[in-house]
């Protein structure tokens, strides 16, 4: 696939891998869990059980009760969270059957995900959103290829609106160097997913 090669990020099951998930948080102070859902559960009870999760993650890594935790919910889908004088910083993403949350303490994150999927006006989506070097990486794509690229393109989008706390636009080249000032240090990252899904999160220092 002609997609940008990006290092791979581990994602946690919450409830297979909690464990796992506290000592890579207490190790690298960040950490991306996922919540598995039935397609067909609405997207709002998705967002309280991933809320619940995030809340027990940080229950058990600062030794703290669920009152002394307060997630607000601020612009382009991250969530803020004070914990005494700690500050966390965190990013969703929701799609039918899967959610992911990245939490960190020390980066802005900015996480996407996206079912693979044909789209069948994607020239017409890719054409509002994507810049010219990715619609044309389209265009060249395999027929099997095309929905992952789509996706790919997609995700790294959306990431980087959500860490540079800017509103999703169409394609802009004003907002673009916008973007490409506030995310000059940013480091992106391929979450590691289950088959049928793919995200990117990015950490912006």
């Amino acid at each position: 696939m002609q997609g940008l090669s990006l290092p791979a990020f581990a994602v946690f099951d919450w409830e297979e891998q909690c464990l796992s998930a506290l000592d890579y948080f207490s190790q690298q102070s960040n950490v991306v869990i996922s919540l598995s859902f039935s397609q067909n559960l609405q997207r709002e009870v998705a967002r309280q059980q991933l809320h619940l999760a995030i809340t027990e993650l940080l229950m058990q890594a600062f030794s703290c009760t669920a009152e002394q935790i307060r997630l607000i919910r601020i612009a382009g889908s991250r969530l803020q969270c004070i914990i005494a004088t700690q500050e966390i910083f965190i990013s969703v993403s929701h799609e039918p059957g899967l959610s992911v949350a990245a939490i960190s303490q020390k980066q802005l994150p900015g996480i996407d995900l996206m079912a693979i999927k044909p789209i069948d006006d994607w020239q017409n989506v890719a054409g509002i959103y994507f810049s010219s070097q990715q619609i044309a990486a389209l265009q060249q794509a395999q027929d099997d290829e095309c929905a992952a690229l789509f996706a790919q393109c997609w995700t790294m989008m959306e990431a980087r609106f959500k860490c540079a706390g800017i509103a999703m636009t169409e394609y802009d080249e004003h907002v673009q160097q916008q973007m490409a000032s506030v995310l000059k240090d940013c480091c992106s990252y391929a979450l590691t997913l289950p088959a049928g899904y793919i995200g990117t999160l990015i950490l912006r220092p």
